[in-house]
């Protein structure tokens, strides 16, 4: 059932479809999140690397991991100070 899938989207194209490993998002990680940057036409800002400094966190009962309650409050800029992006077209 993956391999349709990826199947699938490579046969989009790479305008439309973009593949990433896991370890690279870990191992190699901002030159991955360099490519999502740009596939998705967004500016890189390396902060993104450091988005834990500005999520919060809460611990679901039962888990031992953490989890991101609110990661879309600082869509618009890494310091979660600005307004999220309304640059997309002349509708928004």
């Amino acid at each position: 059932m993956v391999n349709a899938g990826i199947e699938s989207g490579r046969k989009l194209g790479e305008d439309l479809y973009i593949e990433i490993k896991y370890e690279d998002l870990v191992l190699k990680s901002e030159e991955t999140l360099k490519k999502i940057c740009k596939f998705l036409a967004e500016e890189y800002d390396r902060c993104i690397l450091e988005y834990y400094q500005s999520a919060d966190f809460s611990v679901v009962s039962g888990s031992t991991h953490p989890v991101v309650s609110h990661p879309a409050h600082n869509m618009g800029g890494c310091s979660g100070n600005e307004s999220p992006r309304t640059d997309r077209g002349s509708d928004v």
